[in-house]
């Protein structure tokens, strides 16, 4: 979903190019553009979920939510957002949050990546391991607008390959070396004047 760009919310072309720039260097100087930028447009969204990416990067899942809560609570319609708000309360094993959270997931089309890929990690959650693989595959291979959460989905998918009971189903198992998530959900999210 593309958002119309609001300059009393959003930082402008010049900041958000400084911000995707630090992002090429290391976490920390990334980090610091966007507090930085934070600070002059704490309504931009997109500033919350490129933070959010890179604490979700480092694993660090509480402020990584944090982040993606205030993404979301600023743009409801922010899909990617969502569907990595879910994961990291999948993650920390609360299945019905994470339900509960991507729930507006359930009006995208049915054949959306990010729907496909939210339906098969809930199956997963319920332990339909068979169900859940041909699901998160198919995703991944819908998933053209967001393609930098498919390394996390395709860690998914090698540990349910993995199991016992899926032994027999094989799926791709490279995970490639990607980017930070946060420029996936940026992509298409330009602003225009």
């Amino acid at each position: 979903m593309t958002h119309e760009y609001d300059p009393l919310t959003q930082c402008d072309d010049a900041a958000m190019s400084s911000v995707l720039e630090s992002m090429q260097s290391t976490d920390a100087i990334a980090m610091s553009a966007l507090n930085d930028t934070l600070a002059r447009w704490p309504r931009d969204y997109r500033l919350w979920f490129l933070r959010g990416a890179i604490h979700a990067g480092q694993e660090q899942h509480g402020e990584a939510r944090t982040d993606f809560v205030q993404t979301v609570t600023l743009a409801p319609e922010f899909h990617v957002a969502r569907f990595m708000l879910g994961l990291l309360e999948l993650m920390s094993g609360d299945l019905q949050v994470a339900a509960q959270t991507w729930q507006p997931l359930d009006r995208l089309t049915e054949s959306d990546a990010l729907r496909v890929l939210k339906d098969g990690l809930l199956n997963l959650g319920h332990d339909r391991f068979d169900v859940a693989l041909e699901q998160l595959t198919r995703g991944l291979a819908l998933n053209q607008q967001h393609p930098l959460i498919n390394h996390y989905v395709r860690a998914v998918v090698e540990k349910i390959s993995g199991l016992p009971e899926v032994a027999s189903t094989t799926a791709d198992s490279t995970v490639e070396q990607e980017h930070h998530l946060l420029l996936s959900g940026y992509q298409g999210n330009q602003t225009r004047h």
